[in-house]
């Protein structure tokens, strides 16, 4: 009987979004890498001090899996070393911030070397000493700027040298899609043979695959085949020798699920399960004014000198815009900073008529006369001197044309709170760029450039639509009698387009049932319309996964990456034990733990030995997120003070250059530890707010993979993972307030894993219900509009109050109060009349107004419903209509 051949997996169309990697936040550490201009060459083996290269590679094969949100791949390289006399060589592997190594393995002259995980100090002392004796040495960490970096001592001449490593991450995240990213700067620029075998397991099926840089022999690409008839498992196999000279993608759009999926690891010998959980909620159907979702708005305004005139001018008036889109469901706040800073209120508040009114007149007395550019005092007082309540998702805005001193050191400050989402205005033509860009990308935030100043207020407008998108925010999760060890502790919220993933660590002994039945765990949330909303998530222990360990290994490697973030908040370093202990049992290179290979040579090499390396410079980078996989922690970087810089412009910011790093003894160097730190309607005003606010999936975060290593570990040993809470940094900074700080919120403990800071009490709400906006356009580029000339328009946003309603006190064009229609209120008659005016009128500013109009419009559906007339919405609509 013959088997049913499988189908081909669709590909996504070519003009797909989400195939415009280069500007998700996961691909941001390769971006830095091209600012730098670094190109191939710098990496692989070569010569150090002249000459042609040594080594040449032969073939490269990457065999990788990839289930749900993890991958995991071996990276087999074959070199043969042409050169005529030994040598000592560095290999040298960029790798993405999510990304580690997590087994080695060299084979040369008949002998296979396997890597043993050891503490960095004493792996490089073992190293020094196999040298000093003739031996052979090899040894592999992870530096500070994120290059994976293995010397080879003492390699015969003439011999060919083999490199096997096994990667473990998580799968980028780009709008609805999964990617895995082989950049080219894995290979180097002369042919070579590749051979690439991929398998894709997706819990809740593949919808379609879209391979890029592997359109050799067709013009689409290799084919990638089902592997069984649920669809939920596939393969891509291609063999070619050719340079490569692009980028290969494989991006992969899995099928919509209602919930949460898990998939589980068996570890037999550390007696643990790992579980892996990815979710991306489904807000298409979301009506923009059903949404009543809460949120924490901090406004972060730069009033040094350099924003006199007309910059500080045009920034006030796009905040009132932005302060009169703002619904009773939130709290917000105003900062201002230059050589120190001062606040709206000591912290934020809920958003009343009466705060409202504050905040305007704040701003009207807000000047260009803060002195410097001071950036890190303020948003340190934000992030950690300001409690966080996940029911109040804190979002923040930065308004800057200037640039920083530490900008790195800024940049690796705000992606250690990342559950905070930040959005950057780069005002002017000499606003640091990288800056700018570099703090969004760091809490997977979105960013503005505004040259003309004359487009500020509708480039503001453009981009705060996105920060009143639909979210899952107040997540916990309930393990109930499991033990578990959860990364990242903090459950960021699901804005709109991202995706969570999370993982875990589950005590075996803890799961119930001898014969290991399922069990259950709850993930709660509040939704965008305000709703509780839960998902009971059944964990099938008896079919976890025996084969593979990548799940623990990202797991350990995440837990690792939490623990390090603790000791920088603290400066402190009381995690190194625990890291080291993670790092042995489960094969990980990290901040403490490096690989080791050694062979006592049967005859030791005295011949002069020459030194080959890969780089000639150190790339200072943060960790943004990034990958071959892809990623987004922190490089600690501790590389030379910058010596040049380079501007790109367009989407490439300058970077900095550092000091080219040298190596000029045979031991291997190592610096110093760091401190770490809609409802339809046929109404034309409808019609036309709706138009173009389709919610679109946007970018979202980084990847990375392994396969199961064959390690000789020695001191196979791990304790549970001791629950931190970080102890946030104080910073002393000149602060003013307008008003006394209010009472503390108490700190409570709670075995359920969600935020670490509970919320304050409930804030008080209108009697009618009035929400949050949302905006789908979500197009950062397109043409915006300077405010009218006149100041009707100005007038009218002034006007409106918290709750949507419109002050006529402050109209200056004709109400018609004397048509009223029967059994309806003036100010929502007023309402009315208002958003039809702003829809005939002012149609080319119509960024500006759009969600003040959706303020206004959920107030009067509001009142209708009272009332039992929202029926009756277009019959009136279209009264007020026929009064303009």
């Amino acid at each position: 009987m013959t088997t049913k051949a499988l189908p081909c997996v669709p590909p996504l169309s070519f003009n797909d979004k989400s195939l415009q990697y280069e500007q998700s936040n996961y691909y941001d550490y390769f971006r830095k890498l091209g600012t730098n201009h670094v190109s191939s060459g710098e990496f692989g083996l070569q010569v150090k001090f002249g000459g042609s290269n040594t080594f040449e590679l032969k073939e490269f094969t990457i065999n990788a899996q990839i289930n749900d949100s993890v991958q995991s791949a071996e990276f087999k390289l074959k070199y043969l070393n042409n050169s005529p006399s030994p040598v000592e060589g560095k290999y040298v592997l960029p790798l993405p911030p999510s990304t580690t190594i997590c087994n080695m393995k060299v084979e040369y002259d008949g002998k296979i070397l396997v890597g043993r995980i050891k503490e960095k100090e004493k792996a490089s002392e073992i190293y020094s000493d196999a040298i000093a004796s003739g031996g052979q040495g090899f040894m592999a960490e992870r530096q500070k700027n994120g290059y994976f970096v293995i010397s080879l001592g003492n390699v015969p001449s003439q011999k060919d040298v083999e490199i096997t490593l096994e990667l473990v991450g998580e799968m980028g995240s780009h709008m609805d899609t999964l990617h895995f990213l082989l950049h080219k700067l894995y290979f180097p620029t002369y042919a070579f043979k590749l051979n690439i075998n991929l398998d894709i397991n997706i819990t809740g099926g593949i919808e379609s695959i879209h391979v890029d840089g592997l359109s050799f022999n067709h013009p689409s690409g290799p084919d990638v085949t089902y592997t069984n008839e649920k669809k939920s498992s596939a393969r891509l196999s291609a063999s070619f020798e050719q340079a490569i000279t692009k980028n290969i993608l494989l991006a992969i759009k899995p099928q919509q699920t209602e919930k949460p999926q898990p998939i589980l690891e068996l570890n037999e010998k550390d007696n643990t399960y790992a579980m892996g959980l990815n979710f991306q909620p489904d807000f298409k159907d979301v009506n923009e004014f059903d949404i009543n979702q809460r949120s924490e708005f901090i406004f972060l305004l730069d009033c040094s000198g350099s924003m006199s005139g007309e910059p500080i001018g045009k920034a006030k008036k796009a905040l009132q815009l932005i302060l009169r889109s703002l619904t009773e469901a939130v709290k917000f706040n105003i900062v201002c900073f230059g050589s120190d800073f001062n606040k709206l209120f000591p912290q934020s508040v809920v958003y009343t008529d009466a705060t409202l009114a504050q905040a305007s007149e704040y701003l009207s007395g807000v000047d260009a006369d803060l002195g410097g550019t001071d950036i890190l005092n303020p948003i340190k007082d934000i992030l950690r001197n300001s409690p966080y309540d996940p029911k109040f998702p804190k979002q923040v805005f930065v308004f800057t044309d200037g640039e920083v001193d530490d900008r790195e050191g800024l940049i690796q400050f705000v992606s250690t709170e990342n559950y905070v989402r930040i959005f950057t205005y780069g005002i002017g033509t000499s606003v640091d760029r990288e800056l700018i860009i570099g703090m969004s990308r760091a809490c997977r935030g979105y960013f503005e450039f505004i040259e003309n100043i004359q487009e500020m207020e509708g480039k503001v407008m453009s981009l705060f639509s996105i920060a009143v998108e639909p979210m899952l925010y107040n997540i916990n999760i309930d393990y109930g009698a499991l033990k578990v060890t959860q990364s990242p502790k903090l459950v960021r919220p699901i804005f709109n387009s991202e995706r969570m993933m999370l993982y875990a660590l589950i005590e075996k002994d803890s799961v119930k049932s001898k014969i290991f039945g399922s069990n259950t765990i709850t993930i709660s949330g509040t939704g965008p319309k305000g709703e509780d909303i839960k998902y009971k998530v059944e964990l099938d222990f008896a079919n976890a996964c025996t084969k593979s360990q990548s799940i623990h290994r990202l797991c350990a490697y995440s837990i690792i990456k939490d623990l390090l973030e603790a000791d920088q908040k603290a400066s402190k370093t009381e995690s190194k034990d625990t890291i080291v202990k993670l790092g042995k049992q489960y094969g990980i290179v990290s901040e403490h733990t490096s690989y080791i290979v050694t062979n006592e040579a049967s005859e030791p090499t005295l011949e002069t030995m020459k030194q080959v390396e890969v780089n000639s410079r150190e790339v200072k980078s943060d960790e943004g997120k990034g990958g071959i996989f892809s990623g987004i922690t922190k490089i600690f970087s501790k590389s030379p003070k910058p010596t040049s810089t380079v501007t790109l412009g367009g989407s490439y910011p300058s970077v900095s250059q550092t000091s080219p790093f040298t190596t000029s003894s045979i031991s291997f160097q190592q610096g110093p530890q760091p401190t770490y730190q809609s409802q339809t309607t046929s109404s034309p005003v409808l019609s036309s707010l709706s138009q173009g606010m389709a919610l679109k999936k946007r970018s979202q975060s980084p990847v990375t993979a392994t396969i199961s290593p064959q390690i000789d570990f020695d001191d196979m040993c791990i304790q549970e993972c001791e629950k931190m809470e970080s102890d946030f940094e104080q910073c002393e900074v000149k602060t003013s307030y307008l008003s006394p700080p209010p009472p503390p919120i108490p700190v409570q403990s709670n075995r359920v894993y969600s935020s670490p800071v509970p919320p304050p009490p409930s804030i008080p709400v209108q009697s009618h219900n009035v929400y949050p906006s949302v905006s789908g356009s979500g197009s950062l580029k397109r043409n915006v509009t300077p405010i009218g000339s006149g100041n009707d328009l100005q007038s009218i946003v002034s006007a409106q109050k918290a709750n949507g309603a419109f002050d006529e006190s402050r109209i200056n064009f004709n109400l018609a109060k004397d048509k009223v229609p029967t059994g309806l209120d003036l100010d929502v008659w007023i309402t009315l009349i208002i958003i039809a005016k702003l829809t005939k009128s002012y149609s080319n500013e119509k960024d500006q107004w759009n969600l003040i109009a959706q303020k206004a419009i959920k107030f009067v559906r509001a009142a209708l419903s009272k009332i039992n007339k929202l029926n009756d919405y277009q019959t009136f609509l279209t009264q007020a209509e026929a009064t303009i």
